[in-house]
């Protein structure tokens, strides 16, 4: 909520000359997400809807629309939004070189968002051939066998990634909360915590914390954080 007033005062003085949203896609997204870290996916909407208008086929911008459809009920116009991604990663796909930038998205896209074993691994597998000792990379090949017939190797893989990413967190938590492991869905959700408390993976995160009765401890520095800001004057915002 104290991070809503900040990114509402940025996000207000870019747009008061009421023309339509210019905001560059990181500060949209950051807007977005924080909206999502307070529970508002019905603003974060109205945010991500004109700003995908202006930047088109922008992956971050359209998997928090997804989030924030879901997070809102609105799971009829999330499943739209994931068939206008996949047509577009198809064209993408068609087009010829796939960057290694491009394979990674392609990879988390098929092992996640629309699952499909097979291509997942293939193009989580020329991700991790471009960088083989990325963190993100290592966590779409798990994500990629998770799905597939290697669940024993993406468990393995994901499990070294912990206290380093924290989707390697969510991923195994998930497979862990639906075989009734308490400890290690407890050891997972609470590896990441020092990894930061915001974003689609921290949101999740914190959801299956909450379904399985884990308190999650205050992010580090956080009380220290607020109690600077009661010594800040209102209108210092307005001044800047």
């Amino acid at each position: 909520e104290k991070a809503m007033e900040f990114f509402g005062h940025v996000w207000a003085a870019g747009t008061s000359d009421k023309q339509p949203v210019t905001a560059p896609p990181m500060m949209t997204a950051q807007y977005a997400s924080a909206m999502l870290d307070a529970n508002q996916p019905d603003k974060a909407i109205e945010v991500l809807q004109p700003a995908l208008e202006r930047y088109a086929d922008n992956s971050d911008l359209e998997s928090l629309l997804i989030e924030a459809c879901r997070q809102a009920g609105k799971d009829t116009q999330a499943g739209q939004l994931i068939q206008i991604m996949a047509r577009a990663y198809k064209v993408r796909e068609g087009s010829g070189t796939i960057s290694p930038a491009l394979a990674a998205e392609l990879g988390w896209f098929y092992a996640t968002t629309q699952p499909h074993p097979s291509l997942a691994v293939v193009y989580a597998g020329r991700a991790i051939t471009s960088d083989p000792n990325n963190p993100v990379c290592q966590r779409i090949m798990g994500a990629a066998e998770l799905i597939g017939d290697q669940v024993k190797q993406g468990m393995a893989r994901l499990e070294k990634l912990l206290g380093k990413d924290i989707y390697a967190s969510v991923l195994l938590a998930e497979r862990y909360q639906a075989a009734g492991d308490k400890e290690n869905l407890r050891k997972a959700v609470l590896a990441a915590v020092p990894l930061g408390a915001s974003g689609p993976a921290w949101r999740k995160l914190r959801e299956i914390a909450a379904k399985n009765q884990i308190e999650l401890p205050a992010p580090k520095g956080r009380d220290e954080a607020l109690a600077l800001l009661k010594d800040l004057p209102p209108d210092c915002l307005r001044m800047l």
